[in-house]
């Protein structure tokens, strides 16, 4: 399969590969529908009203990212670094992906609305995620050492065999949230509570 080179000027790709490396820093308007973006590198890039629906990513470094006025919608990441990535610049983004073996360490979601997104197996690291709607969410397996959740509703979320910080459970919503034994535990000592 061919892959398809950056050309600012472009607006429109449908079902191709990409695999742009520091091809720009700033990227102009564009839509990609159905797309595969294969071993991309654009760390510290810009991109301004990216349409990216049905796409997937796999083993892609878009640590520093800013999605400003993005949709991220029915995509799909599989082993990416996503390091640091302002997910807060998408403004109304529409987020619905499925994320697998990514690390998304110190990015910033709060107050985003995550109910449809899906982490499974990622690394969340010291994740800005105050406030932040995770309602039926599934974070199944991820890192969350050092996050912040403080106002997060997690109403309904999977979050067996994830390792969570100690939660404000005064400001943090846990109702029918999924956990196996060893979560439950964790929540249990971030409570300051002992098990015997």
């Amino acid at each position: 399969m061919a892959t398809t080179a950056y050309d600012p000027a472009r607006w429109l790709y449908e079902h191709e590969v990409i695999t742009w490396r520091d091809a720009f820093t700033v990227g102009e308007p564009a839509e990609f529908y159905g797309c595969t973006f294969l071993g991309c590198a654009w760390p510290g890039a810009t991109t301004r009203r990216w349409v990216l629906e049905g796409c997937r990513f796999e083993r892609c470094d878009l640590s520093l990212w800013r999605p400003v006025d993005c949709t991220l919608a029915d995509a799909e990441l599989v082993d990416c670094k996503l390091v640091g990535v302002e997910w807060t610049a998408a403004g109304g983004l529409r987020f619905d992906a499925r994320f697998t073996d990514c690390d998304l360490s110190l990015g910033r979601f709060s107050e985003l609305d995550l109910t449809h997104a899906r982490f499974r197996d990622c690394r969340l690291r010291e994740a800005d995620l105050t406030g932040v709607k995770l309602k039926g969410a599934v974070l199944a397996g991820c890192d969350l050492e050092g996050a912040s959740l403080d106002g997060a509703d997690l109403t309904n979320a999977d979050l067996r065999s994830a390792t969570l910080p100690p939660l404000d459970l005064a400001a943090t919503r846990l109702r029918g949230a999924r956990v196996d034994v060893t979560t439950a535990l964790a929540i249990v000592r971030g409570l300051g509570l002992r098990t015997e």
